[in-house]
């Protein structure tokens, strides 16, 4: 009988859905920042940004403010709201003390089993908030090792198509002002002392 009990768990465990729901709220902000603040509220908490970009997705234009430790937060540019936290810092730890680097056996521990899902080619464990089922909390997987290489909290709509990343590969774009699928750069001033012209 306890052999059953302990197939049947098994079998539940499998067929779960690939998205859990998390009940720590905390793993949905990143050093204070939530989903919904504003930019004020985001440079109060951890500075301005190096520089940024704007990029359609999934029909929201987001405007994307990097900084030196490789995060990026994402506002949706018409209501100057955060929706979108990619956190690339090597030294962060979450509230849950998971940091990059985490295999995928302390992933499953902390915030339970979870199926690898494919995203934008990316793999992900993805988990749910409990309070608001639209925010999610994307871990991003090596491919090879499975584990851990970037936090993502986001409530942009996330499926299989989404273009959910913005890479380094984009800010080599041509840039067309008059398409809004294009990425621009910010009205940031830039360095152009080293430039070479043509001279007559």
């Amino acid at each position: 009988m306890l052999k059953k009990i302990i197939i049947l768990v098994c079998l539940l465990l499998t067929l779960s859905g690939t998205v859990l729901a998390v009940k720590n709220d905390a793993s949905f902000s990143y050093k204070g920042i939530k989903l919904g603040d504003d930019y004020q509220s985001m440079t109060d908490k951890i500075g301005k940004p190096r520089f940024d970009l704007s990029k359609l997705i999934a029909g929201t234009m987001v405007t994307y403010y990097m900084y030196k430790d490789d995060t990026k937060i994402g506002l949706d540019t018409l209501h100057n709201q955060v929706v979108d936290i990619q956190i690339g810092d090597k030294n962060y730890v979450d509230a849950n003390g998971i940091k990059i680097g985490a295999t995928p056996y302390k992933m499953q521990r902390v915030y339970g089993k979870s199926t690898r899902t494919m995203l934008g080619g990316k793999l992900f464990y993805i988990y749910a908030n409990e309070k608001d089922k639209q925010e999610k909390l994307l871990l991003q997987l090596d491919p090879d090792e499975g584990y851990l290489t970037e936090f993502r909290i986001t409530n942009l709509i996330i499926d299989e198509n989404s273009d959910i990343k913005t890479s380094d590969v984009d800010l080599n774009q041509p840039v067309n002002p008059n398409d809004v699928n294009t990425i621009y750069m910010g009205s940031k001033d830039v360095d152009t002392s080293r430039v070479k012209t043509n001279q007559s």
